[in-house]
């Protein structure tokens, strides 16, 4: 046997048991998503081609992975892009996509996806582009020497016991429920992963005059999140379709309540609660900032700027990430009040940066960041078309005057003029995403 032939079936060796270890991880993955196997059937082609002697490169010269996109790079919000090279992965999943979003980015395993991406500050409509490193070949895998493409490794949502009802969360079977629990409406939607694994969570709090099915309308969250390992509720001052607002003075610890109760039902991953809010429910997302923030690991609230945001100083801790948005045209949550907030938590919490990380014809996007591993983004969008106050609306949902289940026109709540480059329920969840909690 010649030592070429031996340094040769060495290779195949290592690299079969290589592969044998990637196999029992897909295992024990909660999502093995088509991606993973995509992956792991391409590594095992790596190695078939290696043991055939079908590569050119000498056993002493490991074959070098396609060059990837730079991971600092800004992502184009309207094209997609890292640095001139097209992204496939325009979408929700990480710290690898663009400003559209609906599907796994490329190269994503599914405990990728639930868990995001530690590693680069958030960008455009997405994030910081590395999509599809992991879908290079074996040099993207951490088993075969080569870093993966961000800081901390991606999380693993773990199996978790059979959830368990209480008196007000009673049937805790997979699908869309309605609770109604210390006088309030729960719409809450449970995808079946999320009764084998340890899910995240997402509350969704609607504004004065709407409710649970009207907000779902606006951001769409109850259908974006929930394939990405989230449970979705949104909260409801009314059973009605619309006309519901909110006491807060004594709603918002209700609400509270119910969170923790959910995340004890269902054995939620405690470094993935998230509460996002649109004006009275930014208040109440503050509020959540204020009171509750050691349950949070991130937090967007989105047209109310609050006064609440005052507790946002030196001394709160722990820091939970926050991206918020607001309208020039806002005639209730007022551009001016909006900027005023966003400075008083700029200079409170010490924060440097205000880059511009993404813009386009109708918007704009600053990143801040601070100790103990704080981030701020402030969005500032020029859409309208709310009936009674224009730019008081959510870009990028589905209730308007003709769609949507909102059966009172002048409530509808989407934004419908100006040149809508954005979607607020897929900026939010990417933040999500990409925010785990780090504490």
């Amino acid at each position: 046997m010649s030592d070429s032939f031996r340094v040769r079936l060495r290779e195949c060796s290592c690299i079969h048991a290589r592969m044998q270890r990637k196999i029992k991880r897909r295992e024990t993955h909660a999502l093995p998503l088509f991606v993973g196997l995509r992956r792991a059937a391409r590594a095992a082609f790596m190695a078939v081609a290696a043991c055939s002697g079908g590569s050119s490169t000498s056993p002493q010269q490991p074959a070098t992975a396609p060059a990837q996109p730079n991971a600092g790079s800004p992502v184009s919000a309207a094209a997609g892009t890292s640095a001139g090279v097209p992204n496939p992965a325009a979408a929700v999943g990480g710290r690898g996509s663009g400003a559209s979003a609906g599907l796994p980015a490329a190269g994503m395993s599914g405990a990728q996806v639930a868990g995001g991406d530690r590693g680069s500050a958030s960008v455009a409509g997405g994030s910081s582009a590395n999509a599809g490193a992991e879908d290079a070949g074996l040099a993207a895998d951490p088993d075969v020497g080569a870093a993966s493409d961000a800081g901390a490794p991606p999380r693993t949502m773990q199996p978790i016991d059979p959830p368990v009802a209480d008196d007000c969360i009673k049937d805790v079977s997979p699908g869309d429920h309605t609770y109604t629990c210390s006088g309030l409406t729960f719409l809450a939607l449970i995808d079946p992963m999320c009764t084998e694994v340890a899910c995240g969570v997402i509350f969704d709090i609607h504004g004065a005059t709407m409710s649970g099915a009207q907000m779902r309308d606006n951001t769409l969250l109850y259908k974006l999140a929930p394939s990405k390992g989230y449970i979705v509720v949104n909260p409801s001052a009314t059973s009605a379709n619309t006309g519901g607002s909110w006491d807060t003075t004594n709603d918002p610890a209700k609400i509270a309540e119910f969170l923790k109760r959910t995340i004890k039902a269902f054995h939620v991953d405690p470094e993935r609660v998230h509460v996002t809010g649109f004006s009275q429910g930014s208040d109440i997302t503050f509020w959540f900032l204020c009171n509750e923030h050691e349950l949070l690991a991130s937090a967007a609230p989105v047209s109310g700027a609050s006064n609440a945001a005052l507790c946002l100083d030196d001394s709160w801790r722990p820091r939970v990430p926050i991206l918020y948005e607001n309208g020039t045209k806002d005639l209730a949550s007022t551009i001016e009040r909006s900027r005023s907030m966003v400075d008083s938590i700029v200079k409170q919490l010490m924060l440097t940066g205000g880059t511009q990380i993404a813009a386009g014809s109708g918007y704009f996007r600053k990143h801040w960041l601070g100790d103990n591993r704080m981030e701020f983004d402030y969005i500032e969008h020029m859409y309208g078309g709310q009936a009674v106050l224009d730019g008081h609306c959510i870009p990028g949902g589905v209730d308007t005057p003709t769609m949507g289940s909102n059966n009172f026109a002048l409530n509808a709540t989407t934004c419908t003029s100006g040149t809508i480059e954005i979607k607020w329920g897929e900026l939010a969840l990417q933040w999500f995403i990409d925010h785990p909690r780090l504490h």
